[in-house]
């Protein structure tokens, strides 16, 4: 008799859910209990594992300590905070550094786009809003000293040095002067840089308090200041002043963590800033986080099967995944809302034929959006309205997709001038003026 697992591995399973194996194996500490029930997460009857696990908020029960063994595709290509390096970002800017601000984050659910004090305690707008006042959290620190000379060049006054407002005065005055910044928080923020941005002038009042005056009232500067980014506002310390400490070869921050070893090619360890413990206790639980450099997927899965890693590969065929899960029933296995980061953008040329509406129109209407969700992605995804996926905070709801029907399609390109060519498909040559 065919068992549970050979049975939901033997069929479609068309649920209208995107499976998120990849949010399971990331988090670790969640992934090793059981739990029973039938596929769609009740007891089953006889006892067996449920094939998606309904998450639980289990952090009244996490504990400090330990190590969670990760892994990175590749090493940073620098260390700054402001150099804007993606690649750099996902392997800890946003886990070390600090800001004024921070975002409020979503606990089993998204983020509101709420922001809050973080190295700030607090901040006051002038009744005209183009003044804005910060006063420092005395408790916010940069982070302890690496033990295996990462940080060298840093002098030793910066270690758990109290913040103040001269750290802030450099770290936006550098800012406004990186040019690999202008993508992101540089180009945003400042004025002399872009007119949009509304920062005309930063000044230390005192050793606590920081002064910033405007061009104009801009709704967005809140949120800027607490982008987890690169590029974006890091405090980071006043003795880099004049090149004295080379940013692109190490970081101090005072975020939650900060890098006690990286070793090119080989791995990178983070251990938890006590520091920051003091302002947010709740936050680090993990002592060490341990990222060997790992390169390839089937590696990763590899050494995830065998428990050496805590979190497996991100992305994957669903089979894989059920695979994976029946080989190994203790793991949790859940849904959750992705979007494919990549974007085709048409209409982009003055002359482009997608300039007209009618030919937009007509290409929704002439792909077959339900039947691609059903037989080639085994019902694992939502039919897009738009650019935004459910999940984020701008999808509309309101904004239906439209409806598979080629004969729409054709009349909607007869209507654009298309003409039928010699096989019958409608064309139109695009020829693009050269000069």
């Amino acid at each position: 008799m065919a068992s549970y697992w050979d049975k939901v591995l033997n069929k479609r399973l068309g649920r209208r859910r995107a499976l998120a194996a990849s949010g399971g194996l990331a988090l670790g500490t969640a992934i090793l209990s059981a739990c029973g029930g039938d596929e769609e997460g009740g007891d089953g009857g006889g006892g067996t594992p449920a094939l998606l696990y309904k998450a639980e908020d289990t952090t009244k029960q996490a504990k400090h300590g330990g190590t969670f063994k990760g892994s990175s595709g590749g090493d940073p290509l620098n260390w700054d905070y402001y150099n804007f390096d993606g690649a750099s970002q996902v392997l800890g800017h946003n886990s070390t550094g600090i800001k004024l601000m921070r975002m409020v984050a979503g606990r089993m659910t998204d983020p509101s786009l709420e922001f809050e004090p973080e190295a700030a305690e607090k901040f006051e707008y002038s009744p005209d809003k183009l003044t804005l006042t910060f006063k420092l959290n005395a408790k916010a620190k940069f982070s302890p000293q690496s033990t295996t000379g990462f940080h060298a060049g840093v002098p030793a006054s910066v270690f758990n040095r109290q913040i103040d407002a001269d750290d802030v005065v450099f770290s936006l005055d550098r800012l406004s002067k990186t040019a690999s910044a202008t993508r992101g928080g540089r180009g945003e923020l400042f004025n002399s840089v872009n007119k949009i941005g509304p920062i005309v002038s930063f000044t230390a009042i005192d050793k606590s308090t920081v002064q910033l005056k405007l061009d104009h009232p801009s709704s967005a500067l809140m949120t800027a200041f607490a982008n987890p980014s690169v590029s974006y506002p890091y405090i980071i310390p006043k003795e880099g002043k004049g090149d004295a400490i080379d940013f692109l070869k190490t970081q101090i921050g005072g975020g939650a963590y900060y890098i006690e070893k990286f070793e090119p090619s080989v791995n990178i360890v983070l251990k938890r800033n006590p520091n920051y413990e003091a302002l947010f206790p709740n936050v680090a639980f993990f002592d060490t986080i341990d990222q060997p450099r790992i390169v390839d997927p089937a590696q990763v899965l590899a050494q995830f099967r065998t428990g050496n890693l805590f979190n497996g590969p991100l992305f994957g065929p669903v089979d894989d995944r059920l695979n994976l899960k029946k080989d190994i029933p203790e793991l949790l296995m859940w849904t959750a809302n992705a979007q494919d980061p990549n974007n085709m953008y048409m209409g982009q040329h003055p002359e482009s034929p997608f300039i007209d509406v009618r030919v937009r129109r007509a290409l929704y209407h002439a792909i077959d959006v339900p039947t691609i969700v059903r037989e080639v992605l085994q019902g694992y995804a939502v039919v897009s309205t738009g650019q935004f996926a459910p999940s984020s905070w701008a999808f509309d709801p309101a904004v239906k997709p439209y409806a598979y029907d080629p004969n729409r399609a054709k009349a909607l390109l007869a209507e654009a001038g298309w003409k039928p060519g010699p096989d019958g498909v409608l064309v139109e040559i695009f020829e693009p003026k050269k000069g």
